[in-house]
């Protein structure tokens, strides 16, 4: 993520697009972890996989129908349709349980009461 400013993982098939190898792999077996000149382009990129990619078809149709009806989007449910991203079975459950941390997180932060020193004094 760091070296290659590549925050999903994004492969590539392409030996002459900038990669790296993976930890343990010295020779070209076919892809590489593709690199980015900024975390940006990393997010921009997969972005356009989202919304292009025929595997994340469903991804798509769950997010059409969820504005469509004028719902606000769940990140949980849309997790639950990119079963392509990933090859570890939990993956949907394992991103949830992330958000689920976050959300409790942000929960407690909205919660401090924050003073000025002025505010303090009345």
């Amino acid at each position: 993520a760091n070296e290659g400013n590549n925050l999903f993982g994004i492969r590539t098939y392409d030996k002459n697009v900038p990669h790296m190898l993976i930890e343990g792999q010295t020779k070209w077996k076919g892809w590489g972890v593709r690199k980015f000149n900024t975390k940006c382009q990393s997010v921009e990129f997969f972005v356009k996989i989202l919304n292009n990619h025929p595997a994340y078809s469903e991804f798509r149709d769950v997010r059409t129908r969820m504005l469509v009806l004028g719902q606000e989007l769940d990140s949980k449910a849309l997790v639950k349709t990119l079963k392509a991203y990933s090859t570890t079975k939990n993956y949907a459950e394992r991103v949830n349980h992330i958000i689920d941390i976050i959300r409790k997180q942000e929960q407690k932060v909205g919660e401090i009461e924050i003073r000025l020193d002025n505010e303090s004094k009345r």
